[in-house]
């Protein structure tokens, strides 16, 4: 019982000691003229996270901030015992609600500050594919197709060709209805393809029904900020982080150039769809 009481009370002194010692050294190292200079920096120069913005059944992603790892970058500078800012160490700060909490909304908008729009084509038959595959290459431009299953079905080469153009491709359903039988197979023959993960639905009608059945498959309803707009209304509602779709059976090619001059004149640049949902 003596030796316990005896053990028991040397761990109390070497915690209180280690204790002590801790604070007597972090005392000592915040009155550190590195550390403070650390310290100030990270006061300056930190980026807070920007939550996504709800509005009802709609959302506006919202994007990464930046802090300082003050522990890191102290020691990254003191061997030389000099602030240096190009030895300052970031880590990222994400959003409280991720993308990844989002699957119950409609996705109207992606991350604003990377500056680039998605511009989304819906593809049912060959109406204008093979136009405008070839305007696309003349821009150097990578965009976005989602696409018809039953298309799909039929066209898997047409699918290697836009995949080699480097293009993105998602699922636009059966006549752009989403079904729970349908929409897995449609998935695996496009991932199958393109090696990435079929993980977006375009629901530009609101169907609650088919945003469930994407939800349950974890794919993320995207409702386009603007849908077949005209010259006037994309100039009027560009900013960054749009998402801008259009059929393609009636969209006119030659189009194509004033709609490109339009979004880069604006500083902007067309991107994938999963870069601009991008968070980071």
């Amino acid at each position: 019982m003596k030796k316990t009481i005896k053990l028991l009370g040397l761990l109390i002194i070497l915690l209180v000691s280690f204790i002590y010692t801790n604070n007597v050294f972090s005392m000592a190292r915040k009155n550190d003229k590195l550390m403070k200079e650390v310290l100030n920096y990270k006061n300056n120069h930190e980026i807070k996270a920007v939550e996504p913005l709800f509005n009802l059944d709609e959302v506006i992603i919202g994007y990464s901030g930046v802090k300082v790892n003050t522990e890191l970058s102290y020691k990254n500078m003191k061997a030389e015992n000099k602030f240096n800012k190009d030895k300052i160490i970031y880590d990222k700060v994400m959003p409280n609600d991720k993308l990844s909490k989002l699957k119950n909304y409609y996705i109207k908008q992606g991350n604003k500050k990377n500056n680039s729009v998605s511009l989304i084509f819906k593809v049912k038959n060959d109406a204008n594919l093979s136009d405008l595959l070839e305007v696309l290459d003349k821009y150097k431009v990578s965009t976005t197709f989602f696409i018809d299953g039953y298309y799909i079905e039929n066209n898997l080469s047409t699918l290697f060709n836009i995949n080699k153009k480097n293009h993105e491709i998602y699922n636009l359903g059966y006549m752009e209805k989403y079904d729970k039988k349908n929409i897995s197979k449609t998935n695996k023959l496009i991932e199958s393809i393109t090696l990435n993960d079929s993980i977006y639905c375009l629901n530009e009608r609101k169907d609650d029904k088919q945003k469930e059945i994407c939800k349950n498959k974890k794919m993320y309803s995207i409702y386009p900020t603007l849908i077949n707009p005209n010259f006037l209304e994309l100039k009027k509602n560009l900013e960054s982080g749009i998402i801008i779709s259009y059929n393609l059976d009636d969209f006119n090619i030659s189009n194509f150039k004033y709609i490109y001059d339009i979004i880069y004149s604006r500083g902007l640049k067309i991107d994938y769809l999963k870069n601009v949902l991008n968070e980071i």
